[in-house]
């Protein structure tokens, strides 16, 4: 947990307007709520550390900082720039894989040539190679076999690994 915007607006993080958080915790059969505030849980590109296990109920969000006043027209302009690049009229998990450090995951899924590569319902978008969209019929089964095949692939071509964003629940 820590969605960001890549476009010119504060804040920039989700970390940055986060001020605390209830999460469901399942110890030994029992079901707790426990509270985190910001500075209990370390913060990274695209992922937060030391609230886990569990499941993120509530979020109580504080801005920290005078509004920008072209902040809307800047949100306006990010959303506008993101359905150009994005499918976001397809069903998917959103962002599959972090960018490595230096890089973009969607750049080198798409120079791997894997933009429209297809298992059962599940597809390497071809907007976005960075987004695994699906079809009627898809399963968690299908975008598991897209996302291990892109990982693979990348790691092949450029020794490079992709680190998902997807969190998988359940067996595998």
């Amino acid at each position: 947990m820590n969605a960001g915007v890549a476009e010119a607006i504060v804040p920039r993080e989700f970390n940055e307007i986060v001020y605390e958080f209830e999460v469901l915790r399942c110890h030994d059969g029992q079901l707790n709520i426990l509270n985190f505030r910001n500075d209990e849980v370390f913060w990274e590109y695209r992922h937060s550390k030391g609230w886990q296990p569990g499941i993120i109920l509530t979020v109580t969000m504080a801005w920290p900082m005078q509004p920008d006043k072209d902040l809307k027209t800047k949100v306006r302009a990010a959303n506008q720039m993101r359905l150009q690049k994005q499918p976001l009229k397809e069903p998917s998990c959103g962002s599959t894989f972090r960018n490595p450090p230096g890089n973009s995951a969607g750049r080198l899924i798409e120079q791997a040539g894997l933009k429209g590569f297809k298992v059962g319902g599940a597809e390497v978008s071809r907007k976005h190679a960075n987004f695994i969209v699906t079809s009627e019929g898809a399963t968690a089964k299908d975008v598991n076999a897209v996302m291990d095949h892109i990982v693979k692939t990348v790691e092949d071509k450029f020794s490079i690994s992709l680190q998902s964003e997807v969190v998988k629940l359940g067996q595998w």
